[in-house]
């Protein structure tokens, strides 16, 4: 049998790459009380047998002397793809230890825990949403804040996973290319908090709002006198 054509095989792990990423996407994208553990298992599962067949074509490619010179050797698509691949996996690992936490109507106390330091009681009060509307952010600020910034047991990839999952609409899409990890939780809630705790934006939207408010017509004001 002739060997599979090289833009076959790399066509192939295109498919593969852009599949890891749909899966992560769509994953995230649904709302925290619509998963449970064993969906996030299974797209576990999926990425990781994914992987496991790039791998497996990638070996094949790398031995055959017409990919010394193919763009899949020269821009280095392996590595894109493996980045990829961690970044998902780091990301549904994640979503998938939030079943494994303990109810927070648990008779233990956030913080007395003698386990994980990961394994955290969070209040049972669900956790607030953000979409992106400038007069709904100081409540939400303080509340994620309470629950979740302020808690020193809870590690920072942690928590930007709890923050993505609370945020939708234009906030989502805000921070929708980060990655999820401890290194960018600092930055990511600067990011949100430079956006939408700027004093002067909400001073010009006010003033706006004002500005678009219809002037009075010269009869009423003098029925008002």
């Amino acid at each position: 049998m002739a060997p599979i054509a090289l833009k076959k095989l790399t066509a192939l792990q295109t498919a593969r790459e852009a599949e890891i990423e749909s899966i992560r996407t769509r994953l995230l994208a649904k709302q925290r009380d619509s998963l449970n553990k064993s969906m996030v298992q299974a797209r576990l599962d999926a990425v990781k047998q994914i992987w496991v067949e790039t791998r497996k074509t990638h070996s094949e490619i790398v031995v055959r002397n017409d990919a010394e010179t193919d763009a899949y050797i020269a821009d280095q698509w392996f590595d894109r793809i493996q980045g990829v691949y961690k970044s998902a996996l780091d990301e549904i690992l994640t979503l998938l230890a939030l079943f494994d936490k303990p109810d927070a109507d648990d008779s233990a106390s956030m913080g007395e825990s003698d386990s994980d330091p990961e394994i955290v009681k969070l209040p049972k009060i669900s956790l607030p949403t953000f979409s992106g509307k400038d007069e709904d952010w100081a409540s939400f600020s303080d509340l994620f804040t309470s629950l979740v910034h302020s808690r020193s047991g809870i590690s920072d990839v942690t928590k930007l996973q709890y923050l993505k999952l609370c945020l939708t609409g234009v906030a989502a899409e805000l921070i929708k290319d980060v990655m999820t990890t401890n290194a960018n939780y600092a930055s990511t809630w600067k990011t949100l908090k430079d956006r939408y705790s700027n004093p002067r934006l909400m001073i010009n939207k006010l003033l706006t709002s004002f500005l678009e408010i219809p002037q009075m017509k010269k009869e009423s004001a003098a029925e008002m006198q």
